[in-house]
């Protein structure tokens, strides 16, 4: 039986400034979810744009489980990565 994680299915992207900067302007053309705080309109803008591109290359329905946003600790995650190197059996 194999275990299957959520290392197995994650993807790390990185976000220009630029690219940060048009996700934004683009919310508030859309006036997309203004009940939320940024960075969760921001996940929502994303979300949509990956299922989106998943869509037109493959031609099926994917779904995004889950984003998460390191903008400023991406350090600690370069970190945890180490860790987990050291742990392998």
């Amino acid at each position: 039986m194999q275990t299957v994680t959520a290392s197995d299915y994650t993807i790390e992207l990185k976000l220009s400034e630029e690219q940060v900067n048009n996700m934004k302007k683009e919310i508030g053309q859309r006036n997309f979810r203004p009940d939320l705080p940024m960075g969760s309109r921001m996940k929502f803008i994303l979300v949509q744009e990956i299922e989106r591109i998943m869509k037109d290359l493959s031609g099926s329905d994917y779904k995004v489980g889950d984003i998460n946003f390191a903008a400023q600790n991406s350090w600690l995650i370069d970190k945890l990565k180490q860790r987990g190197q050291a742990i392998i059996w």
